[in-house]
């Protein structure tokens, strides 16, 4: 196999690792053992190694001493400074997009939104999860400040893993969700100021957040009582079987 080819596998292996961990399918502080990976992967384990150095790089691994690679244990104050963070900077995208917001891109979003309302009623909620986030790119796609939208899609890609799609295990925020979209449309409709849009997006991100920890507090005790197995993100080692 040349260079040029075991990079091109390892990238496979890295996105599907990716998937696996926003899945929920590897959770947080997870061993990941390269034999086993590169079988399901139906490729050699030189790729695979290197796949799991990428997201190493990407802060989505770990290495700790007579364990190997496990997937981050992500704890939530670390969690909550991360999205904490992510918010400030998507604030700011839609702020610097909103003096030359299209009302196309507005309509795109409301699309969107719509689509994520019947997902979530048809408790399909990966596809929900995916139109949330259509929702919120499209609004800060046409940002003039690129540096500003790469660092974002990157940090938004490294949450996804993080947290997974959550949307079913939180019924209490969804219907705030959607509504909150819409409000945000209607802010954008009547040319709001920046500076408002801004703090509402943060404010809605942060409500997310918030929503978030809970369950996943609620559910690391549950789940410790029971001796069922943890979400993806949550602070506690997985049990060994």
């Amino acid at each position: 196999m040349t260079e040029q080819q075991t990079n091109s596998k390892a990238l496979q292996a890295r996105d599907a690792i990716k998937r696996s961990i926003a899945a929920g399918r590897l959770q947080s502080g997870q061993r990941l053992v390269i034999s086993q990976l590169a079988r399901e992967l139906k490729m050699s384990p030189v790729p695979v190694r290197e796949a799991i150095r990428l997201l190493e790089s990407e802060g989505l691994v770990t290495f700790a001493h007579n364990v190997g690679a496990q997937v981050t244990d992500f704890r939530p104050q670390e969690y909550r400074h991360m999205m904490s963070t992510l918010s400030v900077l998507e604030g700011a995208a839609v702020a610097q997009t909103v003096p030359h917001m299209r009302q196309q891109t507005i309509d795109e979003a409301r699309f969107y939104n719509r689509h994520l309302i019947e997902a979530l009623k048809a408790s399909r909620f990966a596809e929900a999860n995916r139109f949330s986030t259509l929702f919120h790119r499209v609004l800060y796609r046409d940002c003039p400040n690129r540096y500003l939208m790469q660092t974002l899609n990157e940090g938004w890609a490294k949450a996804a893993a993080v947290k997974g799609a959550v949307f079913g295990l939180l019924p209490g925020r969804v219907d705030g969700l959607v509504e909150e979209h819409e409000h945000l449309l209607q802010m954008l409709e009547k040319k709001t100021s920046p500076d408002e849009v801004e703090a509402f997006i943060r404010a809605h991100r942060e409500r997310n957040t918030e929503a978030y920890l809970r369950y996943a507090q609620q559910a690391i005790s549950d789940r410790a009582a029971t001796g069922g197995p943890r979400p993806a993100g949550s602070s506690s080692r997985p049990r060994e079987s």
